[in-house]
């Protein structure tokens, strides 16, 4: 992650499948590194490059909640996570060919996003109450929604 942040952990499964709980499918939100990932970003001086080993579900997440807050449309976050598997193209070929990793965890995913933000919203309502539930005051969610003007 940024600024040599090392997001640890988690790597979620996009298989479509029913989700049990909201804590089963938010679990990345969740992780601890969340509120310093969002932090760093806030109070990087320019931009910020970020990305997890897969590319697509901690790296999605991250996107998701900055689109959300930025005030974008559903639709265009769902389409924004989607359009990653056609620029990781060759590397999902790689791993399809090279190894006996279970796809569905590498290969971005529709309904994966579709549940994330619906889930998300069940559960924090809106971006500014995620933040508050993780640690984050005011100033640097002030600092962070800069970024997007």
């Amino acid at each position: 992650m940024a600024s040599g942040l090392k997001h640890q952990g988690v790597v979620a499964s996009a298989a479509q499948k029913e989700y049990s709980s909201l804590e089963e499918i938010l679990k990345i939100a969740e992780e601890p590194n969340m509120k310093a990932i969002f932090e760093c970003i806030a109070n990087a001086p320019q931009g910020v490059i970020f990305n997890c080993s897969a590319g697509k579900d901690r790296s999605g997440v991250v996107s998701a909640v900055l689109l959300l807050f930025a005030g974008v449309k559903d639709e265009d976050i769902i389409e924004n996570y989607v359009v990653t598997k056609y620029y990781i193209k060759q590397r999902l070929e790689y791993i399809k060919q090279n190894s006996d990793i279970d796809m569905a965890i590498v290969t971005p995913n529709k309904y994966f996003m579709e549940m994330f933000l619906k889930m998300f919203r069940e559960k924090y309502g809106d971006v500014s109450n995620y933040f508050q539930s993780i640690g984050m005051d005011r100033e640097c969610m002030d600092r962070l929604k800069e970024k997007f003007v």
